[in-house]
């Protein structure tokens, strides 16, 4: 008890995030479409808690720098191995052959493996560099990842040789130095209807709505456009640079 007595409100949040996390984790082990749509709506939960802590932690401060390593091992939960367990889960069929056997097996392994292990070195890179501080992020953000292999994992769930091998590359964007907006001022409630159109849409699922990949579908062409966003500003950057060149050229 003396421990937690120095946590500070936005880390017992960010705990939360960790516990929802384990608990999707073993929905997605139950295996079952309504198991599945019940832990894809807690990793969503659990979005909305990592958004939440950071807003908790501006208003009321930290007694500490613990939080920046909670916040790291909770996403590592919720963000990488929640959407890892997601993909085997949904795409992996013991009654195919082993994953050296078939190649949808085959994809379904490396796409959670590259989850995984990507999402944990984005991770730990995001804490290296100290993004916190930073304008933008240095590559995709894991909760970006989680968002759109649990959208795209349901709406594509019959296309495995789409969706797969999209997962990987896409996962590789967590490591490579693309700059993406940190979610400000009017990203915000952009984000958290992306967020809760997919939380609503799992719901709709659970209770068998004809329509329920709808909301999923929105969340899913959100996400697409985040994670294709690196092209705007490298566009606006280019185009910036260009007005100083042309600046600097009348001005000689």
């Amino acid at each position: 008890m003396t421990l937690l007595r120095h946590f500070s409100p936005a880390d017992y949040v960010t705990i939360t995030n960790g516990a929802i996390g384990v608990l999707g984790i073993l929905y997605f082990i139950d295996g079952g479409e309504t198991h599945i749509l019940t832990g894809t709506a807690l990793i969503l939960i659990a979005l909305l808690m990592d958004g939440l802590d950071g807003a908790i932690a501006r208003k009321f401060g930290s007694k500490h720098n613990i939080g920046v390593y909670l916040d790291s091992m909770s996403d590592s939960v919720s963000f990488c191995f929640a959407p890892a367990v997601f993909i085997y889960k949904m795409f992996y069929d013991i009654d195919r052959g082993s994953a050296l056997e078939n190649t949808d097996n085959f994809l379904a392994v490396a796409a959670s493996i590259s989850i995984a292990t990507f999402g944990i070195v984005r991770l730990s890179l995001f804490s290296y560099f100290k993004e916190d501080k930073l304008e933008t992020f240095l590559g995709l953000p894991t909760p970006s990842m989680a968002l759109f292999v649990l959208t795209g994992g349901i709406l594509f769930q019959n296309y495995a040789w789409f969706l797969l091998p999209a997962t990987i590359a896409i996962g590789g964007l967590m490591l490579l130095n693309f700059p993406y907006p940190k979610i400000r001022g009017r990203l915000v409630g952009i984000s958290l209807i992306g967020v809760l159109a997919g939380l609503v849409g799992a719901l709709m699922g659970i209770w068998d709505h004809p329509y329920y990949t709808a909301p999923l579908g929105l969340s899913f062409a959100l996400i697409l456009l985040y994670i294709a966003s690196p092209i705007y500003y490298r566009k606006r950057d280019i185009g910036i640079q260009g007005t100083m060149d042309r600046q600097r050229k009348d001005g000689t």
